[in-house]
């Protein structure tokens, strides 16, 4: 009887047992890969957005009154299109008065050039006169004084001369003057209206209409959408192998699905002392149409190719505390194992400090968190 006693007892104890590991504890069921080995592109990463390098102020030259707006933000615009008027008060009236006044002068020049054409004639015919009486004193004909009369003549008539000349080149500067005030004025007048520098793109308004401006106070801005450009910080440390014309993946935040491609155009020679990042400016190589200035852009530079490296999913990877590691499956059992991720491309990444044979533990949707000791069950290898 004592022995069937101790038999049910140690009977009972293994069922017992059995039960708790079997049953009881937990058992869970994950994926498990194995690292590959492959090819990879070696990329930098680093965060952005879209800011153009040229932003043009558009602003009056004289200061005045807006009296036309011919232009919103959003508008495309082109260089020489008229964006916007001020109003020129009487500079109207002063150019035409001006016009009028160099037709007066130029009237007066003609004038002048026939004074002179004929007083040129007198002058002829007065010399003439002088050397005739000088001819006859000789032969007693005339008088001394009818020769010193003629003289007289003669010596005026050079005198009146002279004197249309120089009124005729008097009329001539007159005439220049009213054409550089005439010139001065017009240039007044075109500066009251606002022409736009670029081919491009309105992104701003600072003045409305009947709106009083200074001179040189912003009415629009504008870009030219040919200058937009990905300002890009990237972790100093990251920034050795980087270069001028290298290749570059491009998201916006707006087409998180679509890509665009990209090259360095400038790498800024100083970095940030407190943030310990670099600037890296990179050109579109196609402007992406429907863009928007600030939007955040995620970009992947293509810095060399890895071969034969060890890859792995990027959703295998496990940060904890101030590591970055895997789960590993050893025994039945879940052990962090850390390692160093030597890039990522996509949902890859290149690897190392770890065996290429080593079974990495992937949660299914159905799974508990993993934890140091999990027991695991094999679901499927990959």
């Amino acid at each position: 009887m004592r022995k069937f006693i101790i038999s049910i007892t140690l009977l009972a104890v293994v069922a017992t047992w059995l039960f708790y590991k079997y049953r009881y504890i937990p058992h869970h069921q994950y994926n498990l890969v194995s690292p590959k080995v492959g090819d990879i592109n070696k990329t930098v990463f680093g965060i952005g957005q879209i800011e153009a390098t040229q932003i043009y102020k558009i602003t009056p030259q004289e200061g005045g009154k807006i009296i036309q707006l011919f232009a919103k933000v959003g508008d495309s615009i082109k260089k020489g299109e008229q964006l916007a008027s001020i109003d020129p008060i009487d500079l109207p009236f002063k150019v035409a008065s001006s016009k009028l006044e160099i037709q007066k002068q130029e009237l007066l020049f003609k004038a002048n050039q026939e004074d002179l054409k004929a007083q040129k004639a007198k002058e002829l015919w007065s010399k003439r006169e002088y050397l005739r009486f000088k001819r006859l004193i000789e032969t007693n004909s005339s008088s001394q004084e009818q020769l010193e009369h003629a003289l007289s003549d003669y010596n005026a008539s050079q005198a009146q001369t002279k004197s249309l000349i120089l009124k005729l080149q008097a009329t001539k500067k007159s005439i220049e003057i009213a054409k550089a005030n005439f010139k001065g004025l017009n240039a007044h007048l075109k500066r009251t209206k606002i022409f736009s520098p670029i081919d491009g793109v309105v992104i701003s308004q600072n003045a409305t209409l009947a709106q009083t401006l200074l001179a040189n106070q912003t009415i629009f801005e504008a870009i030219n959408p040919n200058d937009l450009r990905v300002y890009a910080l990237i972790d100093e440390r990251l920034c050795s192998n980087l270069k001028i014309g290298q290749n570059v993946r491009i998201a916006l935040r707006s087409k998180p699905k679509r890509f665009f491609q990209g090259t360095i155009s400038r790498i800024d020679p100083k970095a940030d002392s407190v943030t310990l990042q670099k600037q890296i400016e990179i050109k579109f190589n196609k402007t992406p149409k429907n863009w928007t200035l600030n939007e955040e852009a995620k970009v992947w530079i293509h810095t060399s190719t890895l071969h034969n490296a060890l890859l792995l999913p990027a959703k295998a990877l496990v940060y904890r505390d101030k590591e970055v590691g895997v789960w590993s499956l050893i025994g039945k059992k879940a052990h962090f194992s850390p390692i160093d991720i030597i890039t990522q491309q996509n949902k890859i990444v290149a690897i190392r400090n770890i065996s290429p044979k080593s079974e990495i533990i992937i949660p299914t949707p159905d799974s508990s968190p993993i934890k140091e000791g999990t027991r695991v069950v094999k679901k499927s290898k990959k």
